[in-house]
């Protein structure tokens, strides 16, 4: 730091935003170059010049936000800059302010133009998964579908900056899945809404509630089930609108909020009768609805888009078991729960990553187990104490206990 001629420098001072402590740093290190650069200082001149000692160094634990940089002179503080940390932009901003994914390990933006396909790899990892799953739809006598959520810009595409590609890996899984495979890509279905726009979040990269009652409700349709009977049983449901950041709303600069739809209901997570309480993949939750229109189980492999439908599919079964893993299929699980349905749920944006037909469910748990914190370790073991042996929900809750045990 080099301050004009005549005016003396105390200290160097750095501090975190917003609010951090301030931290005092004195003058320590020759910077020749500095003087040769700024001053034009000859290089001879320069190692005796009398401002030689004009650099500094210290440490500043890591702001979450950034930092400010300024100096003491003449008994005051003075504060010069502020620096603040950016990422690639994850947030892709598009006409009348949505807000879609970009930058995302997925390749978002370049599965929507094409130039990211289903590898060959891949290919064959979602024809055994196909295969997979009806060959255990056979075994246990289930019916099913595969659900594909969409991406908001393949129903939004006129506010989406680019355009889509001739080919893309729903097209592939498409053409893969023919019309042996009962696959429901929403889509088509989410575009026919009125209006588009209510069944998407400006500031965050899922469905509203209200597209994922109308995506609940094909998939009932999808399974073979009278979709009247279950439009009726959600016909009272009511929404409210909330300014509401989401996922992308804070990756731009400023953060930025707009009004979004919720169900004015409580969180769905509130009302299961078993929560494992694990995130993401793992996760289990059970649903009991004993005057539901359907008195079978429902088993839905999903992804956090699923979430969202529970609010409206858990009142449809008798029983509903939700497992997270985008898809993927859990053989214990379906030789416990012997379901009538079965719905197999993924996100567009995820399907370059074939499911497994055979997923390791106990496997995944034990592994986010042991990433738990004390506390959260100690909210799962009370869950699972609530759970009596004869409940059918013992079942999951035993594959904590173990755990737990080790």
């Amino acid at each position: 730091m080099l301050a004009p001629e005549g005016v003396e420098v105390g200290r160097v001072l750095l501090r975190a935003t917003p609010d951090g402590e301030a931290v005092a740093l004195s003058f320590s290190m020759k910077r020749p170059d500095v003087l040769r650069r700024v001053l034009a200082v000859a290089e001879a001149e320069a190692t005796a010049h009398p401002r030689l000692v004009c650099g500094f160094s210290g440490r500043l634990p890591m702001p979450a936000q950034g930092f400010e940089l300024g100096c003491e002179v003449g008994g005051r503080v003075v504060w010069l800059q502020r620096y603040a940390f950016a990422q690639a932009a994850m947030a892709l901003q598009g006409r009348d302010g949505w807000l879609f994914l970009d930058n995302d390990t997925n390749g978002s933006v370049d599965q929507h133009t094409g130039r990211q396909l289903i590898d060959a790899v891949q290919l064959k990892g979602w024809q055994a998964y196909l295969e997979g799953a009806r060959e255990a739809a056979a075994g246990y006598g289930f019916r099913h579908v595969l659900a594909v959520v969409p991406s908001k810009e393949q129903v939004l595409g006129e506010c989406y900056p680019h355009a889509r590609g001739a080919v893309t890996p729903v097209d592939q899984l498409a053409a893969l899945a023919g019309d042996a495979v009962p696959m429901l890509f929403l889509a088509p279905w989410l575009r026919l809404q009125v209006p588009r726009e209510a069944q998407f979040m400006k500031t965050d990269t899922h469905w509203t509630d209200r597209g994922a009652r109308a995506g609940a409700l094909e998939c009932v349709r999808a399974l073979g089930l009278a979709v009247e009977r279950a439009a009726e049983v959600l016909g009272g449901d009511t929404f409210k609108v909330v300014d509401y950041e989401g996922d992308l709303g804070g990756k731009v600069m400023p953060a930025v909020k707009a009004p979004t739809e919720f169900l004015d209901a409580p969180h769905v997570w509130s009302l299961a009768s078993f929560d494992n309480l694990l995130p993401n993949f793992g996760h289990v939750a059970v649903f009991a609805s004993p005057d539901a229109p359907w008195q079978e189980t429902l088993v839905v492999f999903g992804s956090s888009s699923s979430v969202q439908m529970l609010r409206f599919l858990h009142r449809l079964f008798r029983r509903l078991v939700f497992v997270h893993g985008a898809g993927s299929i859990s053989r214990e699980v379906l030789a416990h729960e012997r379901p009538a349905y079965v719905l197999l749920q993924t996100n567009a944006r995820f399907i370059v990553q074939a499911p497994s037909a055979d997923f390791d469910l106990r496997g995944m748990i034990a592994g986010k187990h042991a990433e738990a914190g004390e506390a959260l370790k100690a909210r799962i073991a009370q869950a699972v104490g609530a759970v009596g042996e004869d409940s059918p929900d013992a079942f999951y809750g035993a594959m904590l206990v173990q755990e737990v045990a080790v």
